[in-house]
C-alpha cells in the first residue's frame, strides 16, 4: 500500500526532481518505509512504500520490468500475483529478483499489454510508461478501491494518488470547481470520476487509459453486473461460505501483522469466524452513547472465534478539533462521512499493533445491506400519486419534529428524507437517503457564485449511474448504482484516505471479485427480501454457526458517530468561530445570515442540520489551508 505521483510535460521540458519529489513527500503518510523517483526527461514517476510483501530493498519502486522498456509506480496489493508470476515464468522463461507483488506488473505489461489489468485480483491503481511509444498507461481496480488523481495545467499532466501532492507545488494554484461542490453539498462527496478542483478528475473504476502525445483513449475493463443464476438459500448459503473463506485465506498473504476490524455486525463476524484458523487481533471502537456503540456484539465475536480482542474508546480523544481538522485534511474536503472521524482514531490505535487489516466495506452493497431498498421500492411505487410540494411539506415537518432529540437515526428524519425524497425527480429517489443539504435549504443558503449551479441536479451523476446500470430490474439497478457511485465516491475514500494518513493498509473481502461476482448471481430474495432484514444471504450464512446465530439477529446500525452533539460541544469552539462570527468568509459562495441562522437553530435544538454543518465545517477547514476561501 503505497503513494504514487507523476509529471509527464508534453512540450519535452525535463521534469524537476525537486517538484516530483515535493508531490511525492506530501504522500509520506501512504508510505513511509521507503521512497523512490524515476526521471526520463520529460517524464518522472515517484513513490512512497509501504513494505508488506518482501520487506527488502527489492521491492523498492518505480520499478522496471526485465528488458528496461516498462516502468511502474503502483499503490495496492494482488492477491493473485504468485500465479501471475508463476504465468509469465512459464511463457517467457524469466526470472523474477523479488517477492513483491509490484514485479508482476511491468513484466505482465511486457507479456500481455493491456490485457493485464484484467487479470489482476486485487485492489490498485498504477501508472506505467512505455519509453519504446512514449505512452502513459494509468489503471485502476474494478471497484475503486485505491484512488488516482489526474491534473492538466498547460502541457503539463500530473498524477497522484491524493490531490495534496498536487496542491504541494507552489506553481499548482488551486481552483474551486463550483459544480463539483454544488454535487458535494448534496451527496457528501464528489463522485467516483471528479475532484473540487478544477481541471484534475479521477481516473473512473475499472478502468485503463492510455496518454501519448497525440491520443488519449480509455477503456472499462472490468464492472459489476447482475444477472441472477441462484435462486435457492441452501445453494447461496454454501457459495458465500466457501467463496469467503477461499478468500479471506488469499488475504492473509503480509510479510506483517495482519488484524480485522470487528464492528460487531454482520459482515465483520463473517471475515473476523472465516479467519478464526489464524491469529489475528480483532480491533472495535466503543462510543459512550448505547444506540452508537456495537462493542458488546464485538465481544462476543470475540470469545466465540477465540481471537485477541482490542475495544477502543474512540470519543475519549483529548483534542477533538485538532483530530477534526487532521480528518478533513487527510479527506482533502473530499468527502464529509462522519463516520471517519471514529474510524480515524481507531486506526491510529491499530496501527501500533498491526500493518494490515481486513475490513466488512462493500458487504451492504454488494448483499443488500441498506433497508433502504425497500423504501425506494414503495417510493418508487406511490410517486406519481404524491405532489411534490405536499412532500417538501411533509419532510420540513418531520425534520422539524426530529430535532429536539440527538438519537441515532429517530423515526421521524427516516420520515423526512423519505418525502424529501418523493419531492425530487423519479429518477433519483434512491439517490436522495443520503442527501447531506436538502434542496429548500440549499435554495436559501447558496449565494450569488452557487445560485446558477443550484439549478442543476446535483444527484444527476448517480442517477446516472443508476440508469445505466446492466440490471434487469429496479433493484438490480439501485445495487449496481451504489457500486458503481456510492461505494467508490464515499465510502472507499473514506476508508482508504483514514486508514493511509496512519500507513495502515485495509483490505476488503467482500470487494474480491469472487465475491463481488457472486453476489452479482444472486437472486435479490435472497440479498433484500421486501419482508424481512436485509442482507439475508449473508445473515442466513452467519446463522449457520450457533455461537454466532445472535449477530445475524442484530439491526443494521452502521458506523456512524453522534456528530449532533459533537459540534455542540467537542467541535463548540470551532463551529461558533466558522458560522457564527467567521460566517462573512464564505461569501459568495452561501449567505451568511441564513448559515447563521442554521447553526444558531441547530445549536438550540430546533433544527437538525448536523450533516450539512459537519460537511461545511471541514470545508472551512479545507478553505483555510489551501487558501480557496
Amino acid at each position: 500500500m503505497c503513494g504514487i505521483t507523476g509529471i509527464w510535460d508534453l512540450s519535452g521540458r525535463p521534469v524537476d526532481s525537486a517538484d516530483l519529489a515535493r508531490m511525492t513527500d506530501a504522500l509520506v503518510h501512504r508510505g513511509p518505509d521507503d521512497h523512490g523517483q524515476w526521471i526520463d526527461g520529460p517524464i518522472g514517476l515517484g513513490h512512497r512504500r509501504l513494505s508488506i510483501l518482501d520487506l527488502s530493498a527489492k521491492g523498492r519502486q518505480p520499478m522496471t520490468d526485465a528488458s528496461g522498456r516498462y516502468v511502474v509506480t503502483y499503490n495496492g496489493e494482488l492477491y493473485n500475483y504468485r500465479d501471475l508470476r508463476r504465468d509469465i515464468e512459464r511463457e517467457t522463461g524469466r526470472s523474477f529478483v523479488s517477492d513483491c507483488d509490484t514485479e508482476v506488473l511491468p513484466n505482465g505489461f511486457a507479456l500481455w499489454g493491456t490485457a493485464l489489468f484484467d487479470r489482476l485480483e486485487g485492489m490498485f491503481a498504477l501508472a506505467l510508461w512505455d519509453k519504446e511509444d512514449k505512452t502513459l498507461y494509468l489503471a485502476r481496480d474494478g471497484v475503486g478501491i485505491k484512488p488516482l488523481y489526474l491534473a492538466r495545467r498547460g502541457d503539463r499532466l500530473f498524477i497522484a494518488s491524493e490531490t495534496k501532492a498536487f496542491t504541494a507545488l507552489s506553481t499548482f494554484r488551486a481552483r474551486l470547481d463550483l459544480s463539483a461542490l454544488h454535487e458535494m453539498l448534496a451527496n457528501g462527496y464528489v463522485g467516483p470520476c471528479r475532484s473540487l478542483l478544477q481541471d484534475v478528475e479521477q481516473l473512473p473504476p475499472g478502468t485503463w487509459r492510455a496518454i501519448s502525445a497525440d491520443s488519449d483513449t480509455a477503456q472499462r475493463f472490468w464492472r459489476p453486473r447482475r444477472t441472477a443464476t441462484i435462486r435457492r438459500m441452501d445453494e447461496a448459503v454454501n457459495a458465500v461460505a466457501s467463496t469467503l473463506s477461499d478468500v479471506v485465506e488469499d488475504m492473509m498473504l503480509a510479510d506483517v501483522p495482519v488484524g480485522v476490524l470487528q464492528s460487531g455486525g454482520v459482515d465483520s463476524t463473517l471475515i473476523s469466524s472465516a479467519a478464526r484458523n489464524a491469529e489475528v487481533p480483532l480491533f472495535t471502537a466503543k462510543f459512550a452513547q448505547t444506540s452508537f456503540d456495537e462493542s458488546p456484539s464485538a465481544q462476543r465475536v470475540a470469545a466465540a472465534t477465540g481471537h485477541e480482542h482490542h475495544v477502543i474508546p474512540v470519543e475519549e480523544t483529548p483534542n477533538p478539533v485538532a483530530n477534526f481538522k487532521a480528518l478533513t485534511l487527510a479527506y482533502d474536503a473530499h468527502l464529509s462521512d462522519s463516520s471517519g472521524f471514529a474510524l480515524f482514531e481507531l486506526c491510529r490505535h491499530i496501527r501500533r499493533h498491526v500493518t494490515v487489516v481486513l475490513s466488512g466495506e462493500g458487504g451492504d452493497e454488494f448483499f443488500g445491506g441498506y433497508p433502504t431498498y425497500n423504501a425506494s421500492r414503495v417510493a418508487h411505487s406511490i410517486w406519481p400519486f404524491v405532489p411534490g410540494n405536499l412532500a417538501e411539506a411533509i419532510a420540513s415537518t418531520a425534520f422539524s419534529s426530529a430535532a429536539g432529540t440527538d438519537a441515532r437515526l429517530p423515526v421521524a428524519e427516516k420520515v423526512g428524507r423519505f418525502f424529501a425524497g418523493l419531492a425530487q425527480p423519479r429518477r433519483t429517489l434512491h439517490a436522495q437517503w443520503r442527501r447531506h443539504l436538502m434542496a429548500s435549504d440549499a435554495r436559501a443558503l447558496y449565494g450569488a457564485a452557487l445560485k446558477e449551479h443550484g439549478a442543476h441536479d446535483p444527484m444527476a451523476g448517480y442517477a446516472a449511474a443508476i440508469a445505466g446500470a446492466p440490471g434487469e430490474t429496479l433493484l438490480d439497478r439501485w445495487l449496481l448504482g451504489d457500486q458503481d457511485y456510492y461505494l467508490p465516491g464515499d465510502m472507499l475514500a473514506k476508508t482508504d484516505r483514514v486508514s493511509m494518513a496512519h500507513s495502515l493498509e485495509v483490505r476488503v473481502p467482500f470487494l474480491d471479485r469472487r465475491m463481488m461476482a457472486l453476489a452479482g448471481q444472486l437472486d435479490t430474495k435472497l440479498l433484500t427480501p421486501f419482508f424481512g432484514p436485509p442482507k439475508a444471504v449473508l445473515r442466513q450464512t452467519l446463522a449457520r454457526q450457533p455461537e454466532l446465530a445472535v449477530i445475524a439477529k442484530l439491526q443494521k446500525r452502521g458506523f456512524n458517530n453522534p456528530i449532533a452533539v459533537m459540534l455542540r460541544r467537542d467541535l463548540r469552539s470551532l463551529s461558533e468561530e466558522t458560522f457564527d462570527r467567521s460566517a462573512d468568509r464564505f461569501a459568495p459562495y452561501f449567505e451568511a445570515d441564513v448559515l447563521r441562522a442554521m447553526w444558531r437553530d441547530h445549536d438550540e435544538h430546533r433544527s437538525n442540520h448536523q450533516y450539512f454543518l459537519w460537511m461545511l465545517l471541514g470545508l472551512a477547514v479545507w478553505f483555510e489551508e489551501t487558501g480557496l476561501c
